[in-house]
């Protein structure tokens, strides 16, 4: 639509709220939250309760300022390599390779102020550290990797072997399941990362978050707008950033996935241009708030 017309259809659409609009007032009787121009100035009324102290709260923190969404996993680790749980062990050499592309994949953003969040387990850290300086770079318990109790340390064929009672649960009930011996579901993952989740709506910069596939998961369930029973399912593969694209209705994602031979031959050659098909990218989602939404 073109632009002028789109501007009087939205000034007409104000004319008709208008006509049929009541404004409340603090002499009203009622609980409400009455935002002005997205957050500028947020009037509260009779608030009480947990719940409704918590609306008030996210309302506080939404705004519409672009910005983009940057996640990924870390690098290939060496527990990855040998298919162990949990774990803090260092990447593997294709997990190095990994960190280095991913810091030539920023700097071809051209980002001014990028943010960047990682957990506090090596393998986050180790795939952040060739990223530019410039940028700041925090390192947070909250993005650790769901953590698998007794089972850290095992892979899931041992786990089939000596805790078959506990593998079968898993296999049944994945979203609630929790891992035996102080372990977390993923459930007590999504109530761990709420605090991050307002992090992301808050901050009117880009956010890069290298973390872990079940986080991951939880996060894109998160903006997605996906069925909690879908989450433990979701795709999230290793060599591939999601970026995620918030607008005033609704949101978009594109995901680029790093051809590490590729880069990993550029870099050998020591040419200075980089192939230009290193980094293939996908569009996989794009959400429209209704207007009833």
């Amino acid at each position: 639509m073109d632009k002028t017309l789109a501007k009087l259809d939205f000034f007409e659409r104000l004319r008709n709220y208008e006509s049929v609009y009541e404004c409340l007032t603090i002499e009203e009787d009622l609980p409400y939250i009455k935002l002005i121009n997205v957050g500028q100035q947020v009037i509260t009324n009779r608030i009480n309760g947990y719940l409704a102290s918590q609306i008030v709260f996210c309302l506080m923190n939404y705004h519409i300022r672009p910005r983009r969404i940057w996640l990924t996993r870390h690098g290939e680790s060496q527990d990855n390599v040998k298919e162990l749980l949990g774990g803090d062990s260092h990447l593997s050499p294709r997990g190095e390779i990994f960190a280095r592309a991913l810091s030539d994949f920023i700097n071809m953003q051209n980002l001014d102020n990028l943010q960047i969040y990682t957990s506090t387990l090596v393998r986050t850290i180790e795939t952040a550290r060739y990223i530019k300086t410039r940028y700041h770079t925090r390192h947070v318990r909250i993005l650790n990797e769901i953590y698998a109790g007794r089972c850290e340390g095992m892979t899931y064929e041992q786990i089939e072997k000596e805790m078959p009672k506990e593998f079968k649960a898993r296999q049944k009930d994945k979203l609630r399941y929790r891992y035996p011996f102080g372990g977390e579901s993923y459930l007590d993952l999504v109530e761990r990362l709420k605090p991050m989740i307002i992090e992301l709506e808050r901050t009117k910069s880009d956010v890069m978050l290298i973390a872990h596939q079940a986080v991951l998961r939880t996060l894109s369930a998160y903006f997605e707008q996906v069925e909690k029973e879908k989450l433990p399912f979701l795709s999230i593969p290793l060599n591939t950033i999601i970026c995620i694209i918030p607008t005033p209705f609704g949101r978009s994602e594109k995901r680029y996935t790093l051809d590490l031979d590729k880069y990993l031959t550029w870099k050998n050659k020591q040419d200075p241009n980089l192939p230009v098909d290193w980094v293939s990218c996908k569009d996989v989602l794009e959400i429209q708030y209704s207007s009833s939404s």
